[in-house]
């Protein structure tokens, strides 16, 4: 395979791995999600209910935000979730958007 044929991966100094943004970088993301979501059984991390593989979206246990400074996407780092509970987290922490009663994450993932 040419390196043009690949996803580009770079890797910080302190291992966190960062796909860039090309037709191949987005393929392996794609990949990682299918991984993750085999992983996890389907199961939402946020609401802790199903969530079929073509709804799912990635969701970073450790949030991209603040630019992106702490951007992460190796799969001990990915997990999935629900499209709008994905969104209505944002860049809260995992351990502080968890601290959320369940029945009101899981009306954040089906509103």
């Amino acid at each position: 395979m040419f390196a043009s044929e690949s996803a580009t991966v770079k890797t910080t100094k302190d291992g966190r791995e960062i796909l860039g943004k090309s037709a191949h970088d987005r393929a392996e993301y794609k990949r990682r999600r299918e991984d993750a979501w085999d992983r996890d059984r389907g199961r939402c991390i946020l609401c802790e209910g199903y969530v079929p593989l073509e709804q799912a979206t990635t969701e970073h246990i450790q949030p991209k935000g603040h630019g992106g400074a702490r951007h992460d996407d190796r799969l001990a780092n990915l997990a999935v979730s629900h499209w709008f509970g994905n969104a209505a987290r944002g860049s809260i922490s995992l351990e502080r958007y968890l601290q959320k009663p369940l029945d009101e994450r899981k009306r954040l993932c089906h509103p």
